[in-house]
C-alpha cells in the first residue's frame, strides 16, 4: 500500500528529476494500488455499518434491560421507605405499651402495699374490737374488690408483655424484610451498573471502528485526487530538451468555505393560547441539575443546534411532569433514548428524553410535578441527565423563558 510518507517521497522525485513517461506509468500503477485500497476500505466500511446497525440493535435491547432495571430499582426504593414508616409505627407503638406497662405496674404496687398494711389483719383486729359487723362487711367488700383488681392488673400486664413480644417479632420481620429489600437492591444496582457499562464499550468500539476507516478513506481519496492531478499534468508535457522540469509549485489555497448558519430558532410559540400558555413563567424545570446545552446553541460536534436544553444530573433522578397532560409517546428512539412525550393541550408538548427508565405508559394521565421517568444516559452520548424540549405545534421554543429552576 502507498503510504502518505511514501507518496510525498515520489512527488519530491518527481519535482527533482523531471521524469514523465515512465514516471507517468508508474504513478499511474501507484494510483491504482490507492483505489484498490480504497474499494477495500469501502467493503470493510460496508460491513462495519452492517455491524453498527448490530451493535446499535444490542444498544437498544440493552436500554430496554437498564430501563426495566431501573424501574424495579425505583419500586424497590418505595418498598424500602414503606418498611421503615412500618419500623417508625411499630417503634412508637411498643413505646406506648412501654409507658402503659410501666402505669400499671405502679398501680399494682400501691394495691399490694395497700393490701400489706391494711389487710386481713386490719380487719380481725377491727371484729374482736367489737365493730360494727356492717362496717367489717363492707370493708371485706372493698377487700374483694381490691383483690380483683389486683388480679387484672397482673392479667393486664401479662396481656402486655405477649404483645410486647408480638411487636418485637414483627419488628425483626420488617428489619429482615428490609435487608433483603436493601440486598435486592445492590444486586439490582450493580446489573444496571454493568449493563451501562457494556453500552459505553459498544459506543466506544462502533465511534472508533467508523472513525479510523472513514478517516483513512478521506486520506486516501485526498492522495488519488493528489496523484491524477499530477498524472494529468504530465500527460500535458512534453519531454524536457536541456533543463529538468521544475517542481511543482505551492498549491494554490482553498478558498474558505462560507459559514453556513442555520436559520434562527423561535424562542417563543406564535400566537399561543390556553391553559399552557398562561403557565408561561410558573412552570419548573423538570429535575435540578446543572444546563450544560441551552436552546438554539450550536453543538460541539457539529450539526443542528440545540433545539432544547440538557440538565445534567445524576443517573436515577427522578423527571417531574412540568404540567398537566396525557403519556403521547413512550419508547426507546434512536438518538434520543427512553423517549417520553407529553400532550398538554393547544398545541403544546413538552419532550423528555435520554432517560433510564419510564415510568409511565401511553394514555396516562400526570398531573404537574408527578414522577414520569428516571434520568440517565440513555441518548446517544455517554453523559448522565435529561433532554428537555418545550414544542408548540411542532415547532421547538425556548424552555428557559418559560420555566424556572427547580
Amino acid at each position: 500500500m502507498l503510504t502518505v510518507l511514501g507518496f510525498f517521497a515520489l512527488l519530491l522525485a518527481i519535482g527533482t528529476t523531471g521524469a514523465t513517461g515512465d514516471r507517468g506509468r508508474e504513478l499511474r500503477e501507484q494510483q491504482g494500488q490507492i483505489q484498490g485500497r480504497i474499494e477495500s476500505l469501502r467493503r470493510d466500511l460496508k460491513e462495519s455499518e452492517r455491524s453498527h446497525a448490530d451493535l446499535r440493535e444490542e444498544l437498544r435491547r440493552t436500554e430496554a434491560a437498564i430501563a426495566e432495571v431501573s424501574a424495579r430499582l425505583h419500586q424497590a426504593a418505595l418498598a424500602r421507605q414503606a418498611v421503615r414508616r412500618e419500623l417508625s409505627e411499630l417503634e412508637r407503638q411498643r413505646r406506648e405499651l412501654d409507658q402503659s406497662a410501666q402505669g400499671q405496674q405502679e398501680q399494682l404496687a400501691r394495691l399490694l402495699r395497700r393490701h400489706l398494711w391494711h389487710g386481713e389483719s386490719d380487719a380481725l383486729k377491727q371484729l374482736v374490737a367489737g365493730v360494727d359487723p356492717h362496717h367489717l362487711a363492707r370493708d371485706l367488700h372493698y377487700l374483694k374488690q381490691l383483690a380483683r383488681a389486683k388480679a387484672e392488673l397482673i392479667g393486664d400486664l401479662k396481656r402486655m408483655a405477649q404483645e410486647k413480644r408480638r411487636l418485637a417479632e414483627q419488628e425483626r420481620e420488617r428489619h429482615a424484610r428490609l435487608a433483603e429489600i436493601e440486598h435486592e437492591e445492590q444486586a439490582e444496582r450493580s446489573a444496571l451498573q454493568q449493563k451501562q457499562r457494556e453500552r459505553q464499550a459498544m459506543l466506544d468500539r462502533l465511534a472508533v471502528r467508523i472513525r479510523e476507516q472513514k478517516r483513512e478513506i478521506d486520506t486516501l481519496r485526498r492522495n488519488e485526487q493528489r496523484l491524477a492531478a499530477l498524472i494529468e499534468t504530465l500527460a500535458r508535457r512534453k519531454p524536457p530538451a536541456a533543463k529538468p522540469v521544475p517542481a511543482a509549485g505551492p498549491k494554490p489555497a482553498r478558498p474558505a468555505a462560507a459559514p453556513t448558519t442555520a436559520s434562527p430558532l423561535p424562542a417563543e410559540p406564535v400566537a399561543a393560547s390556553g391553559a399552557f400558555a398562561a403557565l408561561k413563567g410558573k412552570l419548573v424545570l423538570p429535575v435540578k441539575g446543572e444546563i450544560s446545552a441551552r436552546f438554539g446553541m450550536a453543538r460541539s460536534e457539529g450539526g443542528p443546534s440545540w433545539k432544547g436544553i440538557f440538565i445534567r444530573v445524576a443517573a436515577g433522578s427522578e423527571v417531574h411532569a412540568v404540567a398537566n397532560g396525557t403519556v403521547a409517546y413512550a419508547d426507546y428512539l434512536r438518538g434520543y433514548g427512553n423517549l417520553l412525550i407529553l400532550d398538554h393541550g393547544d398545541g403544546f408538548l413538552s419532550v423528555y428524553g435520554n432517560n433510564e427508565a419510564l415510568l409511565k405508559q401511553v394514555g396516562d394521565r400526570l398531573r404537574a410535578n408527578e414522577v414520569l421517568a428516571t434520568a440517565g444516559s440513555g441518548g446517544s452520548g455517554p453523559e448522565s441527565g435529561l433532554y428537555f424540549e418545550l414544542r408548540h405545534r411542532g415547532q421547538p421554543f425556548d424552555p428557559l423563558r418559560w420555566a424556572r429552576p427547580r
